[in-house]
């Protein structure tokens, strides 16, 4: 049964519903200690009783000043059974007759706080702030010091020699006991200032973060493909990443790779398998600072500290604009401050990575996309030299020479490998296989010997428009094409996005359109020998559709007619989509829609003074003459325009839509 709570005679901020919860609902501990009575040197002489006062203030009051919050010394509570113990009991005969002829005021502030406060002056220093109240809880006088958070720069000591304490002697608290720690050590004893504190379940708050939403998304597509790297072809590149960062200890890493190879899905896929590594249960190593798991204190105090068993990912998209160091870093705070409480306490990047034996992988998405290049990467090249040794930094982008200072920072370059023709293959069968598995879950019925005659005309087409592979070799290609010629709810359950298919209008054709008996190689004259495609209904060509006269509901099989789309069209429908997503971006210092337009513009006035039947074009003249800039050729390449010829000792290219 609950006490009641009487209110008497107290000072003027004594909490009786804090003392009633501290003595019934906590247990000592690195936060709150636990006295029957007043330490005897209040009242005589007892160089012992004021030993240990000083040794247990200074512990209470850095362990304060390290995980930000207040800490308690209780007078008048039985630790064993939390039963309140009346302190005035103990008192002399002078001061209890004090307290009954009305000077409370006088000897539990005068006689008694007093002196408390004068030994904290003389002999800790920087002096701590801490106050100290007094009344009655059911009727028996308690007494209570409460410690508040103090960031000095250096942590409490004893000032001057006493007794058994030594002048330099840093206290602070392991479970209920005060540890002398170690010289070596207290470098690390570092305040909430220095070192934001964070505690089992904000850990789990940031590191779940990065196991749902994109991040699950990501890992979680149901078809995606195992991406390898140039340097390591045979091992998946996001298992050799989480190798490289937890077995090699690598601590720069730069995930190179063109448009459209799933780098910022890969990154995300880092993050969570990193985010994965942490057991939910064991997150840390301890729940609170200081909490008692071994049977004597640690060797090293950081351990006191709550600590993630491995480390823990920060994934930023670099498509903004960075004006300085700074402002990388409030950035990149802002999006992480979001995600947990602390956002009012967090206000620099450093005070994560100094918490003592933690661990960061800091994952930078998308250095190509920033607003400013060339005011923002000296920045992020300094600041990346400056970053401590507990972070790892992994940056993502498609390759471009700007880059090659920042990668020349002890980079571990992993560059993607394009798909080859077997995974474009692989892709495209599990695609199938994943749709089918999609509508049987909605109650249609497809017949096994359907799908695999699905499949070998699949592969037929291709084999028959081998040219299409060049135009397939990343994801981003091949969710182009598939996105036009598999139905949309499917499709979205395919690749775990929302798509939209693409409409091919004539505004956007700045190359001829082959027919369907012509190959990449037979281009026409002139566009105005090609019919419009807009004209037409192309929403049906490509598509994989039931055929109407079979009833699922009959418990008959249901037909999957597949009519694939011409090379020329399927090259088109490529190049569009690819355009489409590059216009959400803002590459080469400009938006990607005037990018895009001038380059159709430039792209169509080569055409027409190139040859159509010289499929092979030097684009070098055409730069001299100033009809192209490099960005329209960067632009070009990338959405598909223009294909590179490498095999050629001049740089070619030949028009690909």
């Amino acid at each position: 049964m609950e006490s009641e709570i009487i209110l008497s005679d107290h000072s003027q901020n004594f909490d009786e519903e804090l003392v009633f919860r501290l003595s019934k609902e906590w247990d000592e501990g690195p936060r709150l200690d636990f006295k029957i009575k007043i330490f005897d040197f209040i009242f005589k002489k007892d160089d012992d009783s004021k030993e240990k006062f000083i040794k247990l203030l200074i512990a209470l009051a850095n362990v304060s000043r390290r995980i930000g919050k207040p800490t308690w010394i209780l007078f008048g509570v039985d630790n064993q059974k939390h039963n309140i113990c009346d302190i005035a009991q103990d008192f002399p005969e002078n001061f209890t007759n004090e307290i009954k002829n009305g000077g409370i005021s006088h000897c539990f502030t005068d006689r008694i706080a007093n002196k408390f406060y004068t030994i904290a002056r003389e002999y800790i220093s920087p002096y701590p702030q801490f106050t100290t109240e007094y009344g009655k809880l059911d009727n028996k006088w308690i007494f209570y010091i409460q410690i508040s958070p103090t960031y000095s720069d250096t942590p409490f000591s004893v000032s001057k020699d006493f007794g058994n304490l030594r002048a330099g002697d840093i206290y602070v608290r392991y479970g209920d006991s005060n540890i002398l720690v170690p010289s070596d050590q207290i470098k690390y004893l570092l305040s909430n200032n220095e070192a934001i504190y964070i505690d089992q379940d904000q850990w789990k708050m940031i590191i779940g973060y990065y196991t749902q939403g994109d991040f699950l998304q990501s890992y979680n597509l149901p078809n995606q493909i195992k991406l390898t790297s140039h340097e390591f072809p045979d091992e998946e590149i996001c298992s050799k990443t989480i190798d490289l960062i937890i077995n090699n200890g690598e601590k720069r890493i730069y995930i190179n790779g063109i448009r459209g190879l799933g780098k910022s899905t890969l990154m995300h896929q880092i993050a969570y398998r990193l985010a994965n590594l942490h057991q939910i249960e064991n997150i840390t190593n301890r729940k609170y600072y200081g909490e008692v798991i071994e049977s004597s204190p640690p060797q090293q105090i950081h351990k006191l500290d709550v600590i993630p068993a491995f480390p823990v990912p920060i994934y930023f998209r670099l498509r903004t604009e960075i004006v300085s160091r700074d402002d990388l870093e409030n950035q990149i705070l802002k999006k992480f401050s979001s995600i947990f409480e602390k956002n009012k306490e967090l206000n620099k990047l450093s005070s994560l990575f100094k918490i003592p034996g933690t661990k960061w992988v800091l994952l930078l998405d998308g250095l190509d996309e920033l607003f400013n290049p060339t005011d923002a990467e000296p920045s992020i090249d300094t600041w990346l030299q400056n970053l401590p040794h507990n972070v790892t930094v992994i940056i993502s982008s498609r390759p471009t020479e700007s880059h090659a200072q920042i990668r020349d920072l002890g980079f571990t370059i992993l560059t993607i490998n394009p798909l080859t023709k077997e995974k474009i293959i692989e892709f495209i069968h599990n695609g199938i296989y994943q749709i089918k598995e999609s509508m049987e879950n909605e109650g249609s019925i497809i017949d096994d010997i359907e799908i695999c005659s699905v499949v070998n005309n699949i592969d037929e087409w291709l084999e028959n428009n081998i040219e299409i592979f060049e135009h397939l070799d990343n994801p981003r290609a091949l969710i182009g094409l598939l996105s036009n010629i598999i139905p949309n709810p499917y499709f979205n359950d395919l690749i775990g996005e929302e798509q939209e298919s693409i409409e091919v209008k004539s505004s956007q054709n700045i190359f001829t359109i082959a027919s369907s008996n012509q190959t990449a190689n037979e281009l026409p004259k002139a566009f105005s020998e090609i019919e419009d495609p807009s004209q037409g209904n192309i929403s049906g060509i490509g598509e994989i559709k039931f055929d109407s006269d079979v009833s699922s509901q009959n418990n008959e099989p249901n037909k999957l007619l597949v009519n694939l789309p011409t090379l020329a069209m399927s090259v088109r429908l490529i190049t569009t989509y690819i355009e489409t997503k590059e216009k959400q971006r803002r590459p080469l210092g400009q938006t990607s829609t005037n990018i895009a337009d001038q380059s159709h513009r430039k792209l169509t006035k080569v055409a027409w003074e190139s040859s159509w039947d010289d499929i092979l074009v030097s684009i070098g003249k055409f730069i001299h003459k100033k009809i192209l800039k490099d960005e329209h050729v960067k632009w070009c390449e990338m959405i598909g325009f223009l294909y590179k010829n490498y095999s050629k000792t001049m740089a070619t290219y030949r028009y690909c839509s």
